[in-house]
């Protein structure tokens, strides 16, 4: 998966590469997708939800240039995938999920990695904020504005556009 979806795709992050390359995807997949785990495609999770294919993932991580230092907050925690790459990029993940069964599967799944908050985090999350990066995976076409002002000055912001048949990832920064 990481030399020919990932490196071979120009994703170039040696630690988002290195990261990706040790997570076991498979984990974060409903038991009857296990099989589908690295394929080059979204994988439904549930409740309308899916984990989205690995270059999609590592495109919008590489995107954020964590360092290991962030504060990063994580919408749309899924069953725990991104979260679990992240966790070992920041120095802390704050994860939102709307959907309660999957933010309890979310919990499981990462083990204490980061932290799981059932709520929109859509609507932003201001009382952890500032945030040194945002990773907003289920929000429609638009960037929610509230999270791009609970950034830190120079704080990053990227969000998939999940508009039907392509994901366009979209960066932002902050000027709080």
């Amino acid at each position: 998966m990481v030399e020919v979806q990932l490196a071979g795709r120009g994703i170039a992050d040696p630690r988002v590469l290195a990261v990706m390359g040790t997570i076991e995807r498979e984990r974060f997949c409903p038991v009857d997708r296990a099989d589908d785990a690295y394929a080059d495609r979204d994988i439904p999770v549930g409740y309308g939800q899916v984990l989205h294919r690995p270059q999609t993932i590592a495109r919008a991580l590489e995107l954020l240039a964590l360092r290991g230092d962030e504060l990063l907050l994580l919408v749309g925690a899924g069953s725990g995938y991104v979260a679990a790459v992240a966790a070992q990029l920041a120095r802390e993940v704050i994860a939102t999920e709307r959907v309660a069964q999957l933010a309890a599967r979310a919990v499981r799944n990462l083990d204490g990695a980061a932290r799981v908050l059932v709520v929109d985090g859509t609507q932003g999350l201001p009382r952890h904020a500032p945030y040194d990066a945002a990773l907003v995976l289920a929000a429609g076409a638009r960037a929610p504005l509230r999270i791009l002002h609970e950034l830190a000055p120079g704080g990053r912001l990227v969000h998939l556009d999940d508009g039907g048949s392509a994901v366009r990832v979209e960066a932002l920064t902050g000027n709080a």
